[in-house]
């Protein structure tokens, strides 16, 4: 992979003078055992092409209002989600082998819950089919409140914080990096041992230090790009005194 092509598809990304809406589509996992979390063994597979991806359905779940209205009417998102689109295709232009199964307009597959943990917010490489419609996708948004043993920050208190779309872009750019690398983004998770978080203090390893500091960077650039949508203090929840995401 051309280091060259993908510092210029980078610096190209950017530069976007219409928005269009954002596309997300709610799924929930396929599980083998209905009373376990849907990590990763418990969720079906099936084989699509030579592959095994895993088996989702569109949810049926209520999804909540306020959440929807933030992936809606939120012009950052929005923004994001335009640089999500020219990304896979400047990928799709330079990378056929290696291609993600993502193509530009592909709707970003949402899981909204906390069944596959409560670790907060997260994109996660994932080859998913949906039962229903067969479509595909290699990329999870995963949306969960943060709960750890000093309290808990739930993603109302995102919202009423004003700083719940700085988190979604945060892992919507993730999903960039993954929309970049296409199938290479598989083999690069894969080199990454680290297990100890990605805090700003500790010691990690390249492939997951690459990452989050360009997730880092989007959001602290969304900061300044939309000032009325982001709260630059500190997110608070509840029995927390200036808990901070890691």
């Amino acid at each position: 992979m051309s280091k060259s092509i993908v510092r210029s598809g980078l610096l190209s990304l950017f530069c976007v003078s219409k928005l269009f809406s954002v596309e997300f589509i709610f799924i929930e996992p396929n599980l083998i055992d209905l009373e376990r979390k849907a990590f990763a063994r418990n969720i079906q597979k099936v084989e699509v092409d030579g592959q095994v991806v895993f088996s989702y359905s569109e949810s049926k779940t209520e999804i909540n209002e306020s959440i929807k209205n933030q992936l809606k009417n939120s012009k950052l998102i929005e923004y994001v989600g335009e640089l999500s689109k020219r990304a896979r295709t400047l990928h799709l232009e330079h990378y056929g082998d290696f291609a993600t199964v993502d193509e530009p307009n592909t709707p970003i597959f949402t899981y909204l819950g906390s069944r596959m943990g409560t670790g907060g917010p997260a994109v996660t490489p994932r080859r998913i089919q949906l039962q229903d419609s067969l479509l595909r996708s290699d990329s999870l948004l995963i949306l969960a409140d943060i709960k750890r043993r000093q309290g808990a920050v739930t993603l109302q208190d995102f919202i009423d914080q004003k700083y719940f779309s700085a988190v979604v872009v945060h892992e919507l750019f993730h999903g960039i990096m993954g929309d970049i690398y296409g199938q290479k983004i598989f083999e690069m998770k894969a080199r990454s041992l680290s297990r100890v978080g990605h805090a700003a203090q500790k010691i990690t390893d390249p492939f997951l230090a690459y990452m989050e500091g360009m997730a880092e960077a989007i959001e602290l650039a969304a900061q300044e790009m939309f000032p009325k949508e982001i709260s630059a203090k500190v997110v608070n929840g509840e029995n927390l005194d200036q808990f901070k995401l890691n």
